[in-house]
Formats: structure tokens, C-alpha cells, sequence
């Protein structure tokens, strides 16, 4: 082993900067085994563990409780126990191979726009795009437009850990226009709050939601954020689920299961602006927006549109009890392609989601809705999307299509569909066989295949 080896901040997300040291595992100086548990670290979605790469004498750069920049050194491994540490964090050979490293946004096909509603799409399994950020998300917001505008190269810039804006003026030799100085000066100082307005306490935003805000800001800086919204009639279809499904499948994992193949029918929902161009998935890999009080986080259910209704309600059961425990894994907390938020629970009648990064569309659920005294009520879906990759047509046919998919789950209770010829065109079973088998199996209206399909079949079998 070398005499020192560094233990590199990993870069768990793609839009982290800084990552929470939370605790210690190993004691500054303790002798540690390669792929030893030598800390946990918080990144912006979870708690992350930091094994050891080598043998060694451990020696801590920062104390816990610290915010570490990705990709500079936390602590090294030594040969010996009185090797002193270096006075940087990293050397300028490791933050250039940890620049190299950083993750991208999730992967997709580089197709031409497709018109409002198309029913395919061209697509290419070689061709990708690159991430939005060309620098690297070690360089701030603020030096990233330095860099820019004064052509200054990446690696021209040796600070270790986070790059920002001060540091880009010392390689420009503080010779730089006016403007720079105000790049620095709205980096650098917080809000001033007026006079006018009464006292106020200030306090710092927890780390996950200065990441929050990051996120959710990244559409509106680099999009046309719009929505549109439909009303659902309905006679309890939560209930209904409940009752027909024995509480296996509620509502969120309905509309998943039926939004994750519409995302097929309007790929536009499925995509991310990049400018003049725009990116569309190859795959359907829908987040799920979860909030305990503790933070937004929003785990992805991986090609979602290949997956049955009781698969997909299975999965969410998962990922719910593992968000509850703290559990949830950098894999599962990757980004997805599109975004339901479900506030139903809370009685909300309506509201406003936010689009997510990377991404061009949010779908947000809002609570049953029953006046005293009546049998059918109303549930609201609203779509936010990003004008500069779809419309409003696009919404309010895509708005259109799942309200009525979630209308022909509460027909079929009601009888409404039995017809005599009524069969699922995957198995051929009629509905009079369905009700031979057991009460509770029933036909529903389905886009993929087109035409009619029975619960068992939905249910994998």
C-alpha cells in the first residue's frame, strides 16, 4: 500500500454537492481491514454506507456532523499511524478521476418530437445524449457560469472539492468584469431581509431540503412548467379496490399500473427537455413522491409497464415499509423518467405538483370527494408538465385516457359491462367463466392489449 490512500466522498445522487458525515463507525487512528465499515455518510435521499478500499491506519479528515463536498477525501488510509495528512483534501490527479465518474441522468433515445398523442415512437438503442451539466457537479451553479462566459477549462482549476465562484476568479486573476464580483457576492452572502417587514428568526434549511428545492427548481430554470386537470366521477373506487382486491391493490398502484403503459401511447410525458432537443426514455420507470415529515423522496418502480397491477401494488408495499424504516438504497432512490404524488390520504381535493429532474411530467391525485346524501362523488387528477416538451392537448388526452380506465374498474362492479360477448382478449375467458371461477374476478378495459382483460391475467397468471 501506498502511504496514504484517500477515502473519496461517494457520489450517491446526481445532484449532490455536499454529503453529511453522520457518524464514525472505526476511531481516528484504528488500524481497519479492506471492505471494512469505516462510516455513514447522509446524501440528499438516504443514509449511505463507506466501506474501507484498503488496509490501514484510518485517519479522519472531518469530524462527524461535518458537510463534505463529493468527491474530495474525508479521510485516509495510512501505512503507518503517526503519517501526517496532506494539506489538501484531494489531489488535483483524484478530482479529476472522481470528475470522470459522476453518474448521469437516466438513459435515453435521441428522437425527433413526436406529434401530440402519437401512438409510437422511433427509437434508438445506441444513441444517447449527454447529462445537462457539461462541467460536473463538483463546480457550483454560480462557477459553472463563470467558467462560461470567460471560457475557462475545467481543468484549469485545481482547487480541491467543490469549485466555486471565488475560485474561478483567482485563474482569472481578479481581472475580471463587474459582474463576476456580483456572481460572488449572491453565492456567498445570504438574503438580506428588508427592514419593513416584522422580526423574524432565522434558520437554516435542513440539508434534504436545500436538495428539495434544488430538484424541483430544475424545471421551472430550464422549462415551461403548465398543468392540466380532469374531474374522475366516481361511487368509491378506493373502497371498491379494497373489497374486490382483499386490500391488495388500492388506488396509487392502480394508476401506476395504468399510467406506466399510457407513458407508452404519449412518450412526450416520458422525456426531459434539453433545449433545443428533447430526450426521450427508453424505458418506464415511474417515482413514486414519499413524505413522512422527514423529507421528499421519490423511489422508482423500474419498467413499471411491464409489470402486473398486483406486482406493481406489491412493490410499493416494499418500498413504503423501507422508506419508514430509513432504508431506502441509493438504487432504489435513482432517478425515474415520470412522477406520481398521491395527497389523497390527507383529504386533498387538489393541487399542484412540481415536475421532477430530468423529467417533463408529475401526475398528482387528489382525495374522493362526497357531498352528503350522494352515491357518486369526484376525485381530481392533475397533470403538470413542461410546455416545451408537450402541450395541453397532449395532457388532456393522456388526463382522458386514465380517467377512463379508472371508470371501467367501478363499471365492471357495477355490472355495467357484462355483456354476454364480453370476453378478455388475452385468455378468451368469458365473463360468465370469470364468475363461475370466483365473484371477485372481472373484466376490465385495457389499452395494451386493446379491448377487454381479466383480473387473473392483470394478476400474472
Amino acid at each position: 500500500m501506498s502511504e496514504l490512500v484517500p477515502i473519496v466522498m461517494p457520489q450517491e445522487n446526481v445532484s449532490d454537492e455536499h454529503v453529511l458525515i453522520v457518524q464514525w463507525i472505526v476511531a481516528d487512528g484504528t488500524w481497519v481491514e479492506a471492505d471494512q465499515l469505516v462510516a455513514e455518510v447522509e446524501t440528499s435521499k438516504a443514509l449511505v454506507e463507506v466501506h474501507s478500499p484498503a488496509a490501514g491506519y484510518l485517519k479522519h479528515v472531518e469530524p462527524a456532523g461535518t458537510e463534505v463536498a463529493v468527491g474530495a477525501a474525508f479521510a485516509y488510509l495510512a501505512s503507518a499511524p503517526d503519517t501526517p495528512l496532506p494539506s489538501g483534501a484531494t489531489t488535483e490527479k483524484e478530482v479529476s478521476k472522481r470528475g470522470s465518474e459522476l453518474p448521469a441522468p437516466p438513459s435515453f433515445a435521441k428522437v425527433p418530437v413526436q406529434a401530440a398523442g402519437a401512438a409510437s415512437v422511433p427509437r434508438s438503442s445506441t444513441s444517447s445524449l449527454p447529462p445537462p451539466s457539461p462541467v460536473g457537479s463538483r463546480f457550483s451553479p454560480a462557477a459553472q457560469a463563470l467558467m462560461e462566459r470567460y471560457g475557462v477549462s475545467p481543468n484549469s482549476i485545481t482547487t480541491a472539492g467543490l469549485v466555486r465562484a471565488k475560485d474561478v476568479m483567482r485563474v482569472l486573476g481578479g481581472n475580471a468584469a463587474e459582474p463576476v464580483q456580483r456572481v460572488i457576492a449572491s453565492e456567498d452572502v445570504p438574503n438580506e431581509i428588508p427592514g419593513a417587514v416584522p422580526r423574524v428568526r432565522r434558520e437554516r434549511l435542513p440539508r434534504k431540503k436545500r436538495m428539495e428545492v434544488k430538484r424541483l427548481s430544475w424545471a421551472v430554470q430550464r422549462g415551461l412548467p403548465s398543468s392540466v386537470s380532469t374531474n374522475c366521477v366516481t361511487r368509491g373506487l378506493k373502497e371498491i379496490l379494497v373489497g374486490k382486491t382483499n386490500g391488495a391493490v388500492g388506488i396509487l398502484a392502480l394508476i401506476v399500473f395504468e399510467t406506466a403503459r399510457l407513458l407508452r401511447k404519449y412518450p412526450a410525458l416520458n422525456a426531459m427537455s434539453l433545449g433545443e432537443e428533447v430526450g426521450y426514455y427508453e424505458d418506464v420507470e415511474i417515482g413514486v413522491a414519499m413524505d413522512d415529515g422527514g423529507g421528499l423522496v421519490v423511489p422508482a418502480i423500474r419498467h413499471a409497464d411491464r409489470k402486473t397491477l398486483f406486482e406493481i401494488a406489491d412493490e410499493l408495499r416494499e418500498l413504503t415499509v423501507t422508506y419508514v424504516d430509513g432504508k431506502l438504497t441509493p438504487e432504489q432512490l435513482k432517478p425515474g423518467t415520470f412522477t406520481v404524488t398521491d395527497l389523497s390520504a390527507f383529504g386533498t381535493s387538489q393541487f399542484q405538483p412540481m415536475i421532477n429532474q430530468y423529467q417533463s411530467a408529475i401526475l398528482g391525485i387528489g382525495a374522493e370527494q362526497f357531498l352528503p346524501g350522494q352515491a357518486t362523488g369526484v376525485f381530481t387528477l392533475t397533470l403538470a408538465f413542461d410546455h416545451a416538451v408537450a402541450e395541453g392537448r397532449t395532457a388532456a388526452l393522456f388526463l382522458n385516457d386514465l380517467k377512463n380506465h379508472m371508470a371501467s374498474y367501478e363499471q365492471t362492479v357495477a355490472d355495467e359491462i357484462w355483456a354476454a360477448d364480453a370476453h378478455c382478449t388475452r385468455c378468451l375467458r368469458t365473463a360468465a367463466q370469470l364468475r363461475e371461477l370466483h365473484e371477485g374476478h372481472v373484466l376490465v378495459r385495457s389499452e395494451v392489449p386493446k379491448g377487454m382483460i381479466c383480473s387473473l391475467c392483470l394478476a400474472g397468471y
